[in-house]
């Protein structure tokens, strides 16, 4: 029994040795087979080694290349500058030379011709000139506001600038007294009218009624150009040909008294003011508007003189037939062709929409423009959405700021909306800048 169970362990034992025989072959296989995928992996990584090490010599080998490339680029940008720059200012100062001896030359021609200086401006007895009275514009020598036109068969002289009013006989007495005498002599010799039937069409030259109340003041277009009122037209940047428009009052409220008696009463904090006035077609004033100088408030002070009339300012150069402007502030006004203003927030005009666009100011934080502009796109009027880019609040500050007359054109073109686009565009422009 013994025998048998020792037996039966041998053979046992015998098969387990044999098992593991063959699991020791097959690990050996399993060893070969690691060995071999490990010698490829080295040589892979050896190849990939070589490759990374080929990359990293090419990147270094292009960075020394664009640094090379780049000095010498600076090299040649900072040499042709140089070049450009010393050209430039050679020829700035040959330009300006040159521009310096064609004024000089202007300069002596125009002062010598300056006094005799006629020109036909439209039809056979419209004739323009530098006025021999004021002197004209001090600044420009080629300046000319004074103009002789026909009036009932008679020649009449005006100065735009200065106001000055005369016959042409009183107008050649104060030139030239022998003139004068020739004049008279050679009018009187043969008898006959000093302008003769059929002068042909022209148009008459526009001039602003003499209303005595205007006649006790300045026109800012014949104060010096170191006076302070003028300085302050030219750092806002008012157009010349609009100076002869404005007015400059140094005791604004004892003026007004003069105008609409008993307007003030109290006179203690009287100021100066630039007076504004309005007139209408026929250039007859109708209201006028006072505009502080300083922090004086309120900051423009309007009085109507006809409240039978609509408070619109420029009505006597508007063209109702082309399309107009409406802004709020008279001065804003100037800065654009046919163009009027309100002197209100409310841009709307009576029993006019066609050929009408309302130009508001730049001012989408104020409740009130934005509740007006809602108000003209429902009345379906043509509104201007400034766009974010546009930070002034109006365009006498876009003036100031640098843009041109026509870079503000172009603006308020591209930003004009009608209708459903204008709301469309009102409702995004209110939530932009409600978040802003």
């Amino acid at each position: 029994m013994v025998d048998n169970d020792l037996a039966t362990e041998v053979q046992l034992l015998k098969r387990e040795v044999e098992d593991m025989k063959v699991i020791h072959g097959r690990l050996d296989t399993a060893i070969e087979k690691i060995t071999e995928v490990s010698n490829c992996i080295n040589r892979m990584l050896a190849v990939h080694e070589e490759r990374l090490s080929q990359q990293e010599e090419a990147q270094h080998r292009a960075e020394q290349e664009f640094t090379a490339d780049i000095k010498e680029l600076h090299s040649r940008i900072t040499s042709n500058t140089k070049e450009i720059m010393t050209t430039a200012s050679a020829q700035h100062k040959e330009h300006t030379e040159a521009i310096q001896r064609l004024r000089d030359d202007l300069q002596n021609r125009v002062g010598v011709l300056e006094k005799w200086r006629w020109i036909i401006i439209g039809g056979d007895h419209l004739y323009n000139f530098r006025c021999p009275y004021c002197g004209d514009s001090q600044k420009s020598k080629t300046k000319a506001r004074g103009f002789v036109f026909a009036k009932e068969n008679n020649l009449i002289y005006k100065c735009h600038n200065c106001g000055k009013g005369a016959s042409v006989g009183n107008l050649l007495k104060h030139l030239d007294s022998k003139i004068y005498n020739d004049y008279i002599m050679e009018r009187y010799k043969k008898d006959r009218p000093e302008v003769k039937s059929g002068l042909g069409n022209f148009v008459k030259p526009k001039f602003l009624k003499g209303d005595s109340s205007l006649k006790k003041l300045k026109k800012i277009s014949s104060l010096d150009w170191n006076h302070p009122v003028k300085k302050f037209i030219q750092n806002r940047h008012i157009p010349t040909t609009s100076h002869f428009e404005l007015f400059y009052a140094p005791k604004f409220y004892t003026w007004v008294n003069t105008v609409v008696p008993n307007k003030f009463h109290d006179l203690k904090n009287d100021h100066p003011r630039l007076v504004i006035p309005f007139f209408d077609e026929k250039n007859n004033m109708f209201a006028f508007q006072g505009r502080a100088f300083g922090n004086e408030q309120p900051k423009y002070i309007t009085i109507v003189l006809d409240s039978q009339k609509e408070k619109i300012y420029g009505l006597n150069r508007v063209d109702w037939k082309k399309t107009v402007y409406v802004v709020e502030g008279p001065i804003d006004s100037l800065f654009l062709d046919n163009c009027v203003a309100t002197a209100q927030s409310d841009l709307r005009l009576k029993n006019r929409k066609d050929n009408i666009v309302l130009v508001p100011d730049n001012e989408p934080r104020n409740e009130q423009i934005v509740k007006q502009i809602e108000k003209f796109i429902d009345n379906n009027y043509s509104v201007v959405l400034w766009p974010e880019s546009v930070k002034e609040k109006d365009i006498n500050e876009m003036i100031i700021s640098g843009k041109t007359k026509s870079d503000i054109k172009n603006l308020i073109e591209q930003n004009t909306f009608k209708g459903i686009s204008a709301k469309l565009k009102f409702t995004n422009w209110r939530k932009r800048n409600a978040t802003n």
